[in-house]
């Protein structure tokens, strides 16, 4: 359920249902649940308190470390440099990216070596360093696909649009965009849909295609007020 609640947007209920089961798993003593529901509840807190969310994160390292809880180890590394990342420390960040794409790759664990690769994109490109942004991207990009994960497919597919609108070229960016959305539609991932709306609604406009651009935001504003 907290899962649910965080993909919908809705902290309070995600929380909730996150410390409900985190309680549960500390009183049947259960090391491996409760460091992931650590991370859980880290990423619900990154975008509030940050503060908080590294607590979080350092725990769930602990008892990872401790137990030699490899897969969640990984994505504890890699989590607490977007802590990090978040307040500017990219030398530091990048840092843990790597170590925790090492850490995955050494244990064969796709899903967080997609994500450092994911982050790694997403520093990078902040950095204006596209090129290197890219390689990274599409390697997560390619990962989501080798493991079937429709859901970051669509999410990667997306950003990796962004990022060539970034570059200046707006029809490759359409392309990216109109996969991402294709994909999101035949997986049903609505909680999706409204970011690519926009994106497609930002893409239009650059062209200077007010009307088509207008058509986009509209149908990301509807999804907005109907979810």
């Amino acid at each position: 359920m907290g899962n649910l609640f965080h993909h919908l947007g809705n902290n309070k209920e995600s929380i909730y249902y996150y410390n409900k089961a985190l309680e549960l798993s500390q009183k049947i003593n259960n090391k491996s649940i409760e460091s992931s529901l650590l991370v859980d509840l880290g990423n619900v807190y990154i975008d509030l308190d940050q503060k908080n969310a590294l607590k979080y994160y350092v725990k769930a390292l602990k008892i990872s470390k401790k137990y030699n809880f490899l897969n969640t180890l990984s994505v504890s590394i890699g989590s607490i440099g977007n802590i990090f990342y978040h307040k500017g420390f990219h030398e530091i960040a990048i840092k843990n990216y790597n170590e925790a794409l090492e850490l995955s790759k050494k244990i064969h664990f796709k899903h967080s070596e997609m994500t450092q690769y994911g982050n790694l994109g997403d520093i990078y490109r902040e950095r204006n360093e596209l090129r290197e942004a890219e390689k990274f991207l599409e390697k997560a990009l390619s990962i989501s696909r080798e493991i079937d994960n429709q859901i970051n497919e669509c999410f990667w597919t997306n950003k990796i649009g962004k990022l060539k609108i970034s570059q200046g070229n707006i029809d490759e960016s359409l392309k990216f965009f109109f996969k991402a959305l294709d994909i999101c539609r035949r997986a049903k991932i609505s909680f999706l849909e409204e970011s690519i709306l926009c994106s497609l609604g930002s893409a239009y406009q650059k062209l200077g295609n007010k009307e088509i651009s207008e058509k986009y935001y509209k149908k990301a504003n509807d999804i907005k007020w109907d979810s």
